[in-house]
């Protein structure tokens, strides 16, 4: 039977490449928000200006328009702050991709020294077996003479 000398590093390299996925998936869903979230800041901001433009040439109420310049002074300030986020957020989640390939090339390694370990018992079982029965025909052979 095959016992791998090292197989509580696997599981220990295999406990860290799961961690690693998780860590990895939920920095890539916080992406996805802040991405979500400054898409959506960009459309209202677009949507309050086209309101302004569409207020050219019409008369209207300064405050209506000083409120409108407002809001999209206020939507850009957020917009650059939220670029500013999805930025950081990519960046983390560009370090826990590293983290993972760093934590499957680990697991790989050991994987295949098991994989070698494992063919070298084979191998030598196979070896052993046939001497074992190469020496019962020999017994076999002697006891049998004419």
């Amino acid at each position: 039977m095959f016992r791998f000398k090292l197989q509580s590093v696997l599981d220990y390299r295999e406990a860290s490449e799961k961690v690693a996925i998780l860590e990895f998936s939920a920095a890539k869903r916080c992406v996805e928000e802040a991405n979500d979230l400054l898409a959506k800041i960009r459309q209202n901001r677009e949507e309050l200006l086209q309101k302004l433009n569409s207020l050219t040439g019409k008369t209207v109420a300064s405050q209506e328009v000083s409120s409108l310049m407002e809001d999209i002074r206020y939507l850009t300030e957020r917009e650059a702050s939220q670029q500013k986020v999805c930025q950081e957020t990519i960046a983390a989640s560009e370090l826990k991709r590293l983290a993972l390939l760093e934590a499957m090339k680990g697991k790989k390694t050991i994987e295949i020294i098991k994989s070698k370990k494992e063919k070298e018992y084979k191998h030598l079982s196979n070896k052993r077996e046939l001497k074992a029965t190469d020496e019962q025909a020999v017994q076999r052979y002697e006891v049998n003479k004419p």
